[in-house]
């Protein structure tokens, strides 16, 4: 019996406007089930782990792809679609402008 390991995506996509940032990742031979998107502190992982058998042959299809969320992003409102094998992560940008430092009033 042979196994192996071989990467599920073949491409990653990111755009950035002034609103959001769109990764889009084609993964072959992947379905939903097998997709884990999360946020470990600030970074933005996705994974995708599918075990294929046959008669002949054991093997997994992995993916990790890992992104660090802008301090801006609203982390609240990241979005996720899967469909025809193309997966549309949207992590929006808060347009607010907050400034990094607040000043409190002392009355």
């Amino acid at each position: 019996s042979t196994q192996g390991v071989s990467s599920a995506a073949s491409d990653v996509y990111k755009r950035q406007d002034e609103n959001s940032i769109k990764l889009n990742i084609t993964l072959e031979g992947i379905d939903k089930e097998d997709l884990d998107i999360h946020i470990e502190k600030n970074i933005l992982i996705i994974k995708a782990e599918k075990e294929i058998s046959s008669e002949t042959s054991h093997s997994k299809r992995s993916f990790v792809q890992k992104m660090l969320i802008p301090k801006n992003a609203d982390r609240a409102d990241i979005t996720a679609q899967f469909e025809d094998n193309v997966l549309v992560v949207t992590i929006p940008k808060n347009t607010e402008n907050k400034p990094e430092v607040q000043q409190i009033i002392i009355q």
